[in-house]
């Protein structure tokens, strides 16, 4: 197994993680719901700080190796902000790099869909970015959940975006084999 294998499958296994990471905060927490992730900060420190650094370093190595995608690199540091600024300390930091992180990768999902050829592709792309929109309406409009379900719908479209990418190693983006 070439060391490129290796790196993909780890990769893969952090993306998973990602979007797993409400339900490892939970168990963290003594399996309590918090009402959003960053509320887990508040009672499980450690924890939250942990598996956020690992979340954030995900997304920020695949833009720093894959200089091209300079989109994961932004988000990487987006994520590195929600994690550094606490929102009960820092607030207008916090949220600021939140939005980012999560309106972000629902753009580059957008603008990806527009220069792809394949029907299947675009329609999954546009599908991702569209529920991430529907979804804030659904919270902050509707008040139909609480900001942790959001949350955790808007880690999709990041997640599988750097699922495709680094699966598939076609579409979006070419990956090199060195």
């Amino acid at each position: 197994m070439s060391n490129y294998t290796n790196f993909r499958d780890l990769k893969t296994f952090l993306v998973i993680f990602l979007l797993t990471l409400p339900l490892w905060l939970f168990a963290f927490n003594g399996f309590v719901w918090e009402k959003s992730i960053s509320q887990f900060a508040n009672t499980s420190s450690l924890a939250f700080g942990i598996l956020m650094t690992m979340s954030w370093m995900t997304i920020f190595i695949d833009g720093f190796v894959e200089r091209h995608r300079w989109y994961n690199w932004v988000c990487g540091l987006a994520l590195f902000g929600v994690t550094v600024f606490i929102n009960t300390l820092y607030p207008i930091l916090h949220y600021s790099f939140a939005i980012v992180f999560f309106i972000l990768p629902s753009i580059m999902m957008l603008y990806f869909s527009f220069k792809e050829s394949k029907k299947i592709v675009k329609t999954v792309l546009r599908l991702s970015s569209s529920v991430v929109i529907f979804a804030g309406l659904g919270h902050f409009v509707f008040h139909l959940y609480s900001i942790l379900v959001l949350e955790w719908i808007g880690m999709f479209p990041m997640s599988a975006m750097l699922f495709y990418i680094i699966r598939f190693n076609k579409g979006l983006v070419k990956i090199s084999n060195q």
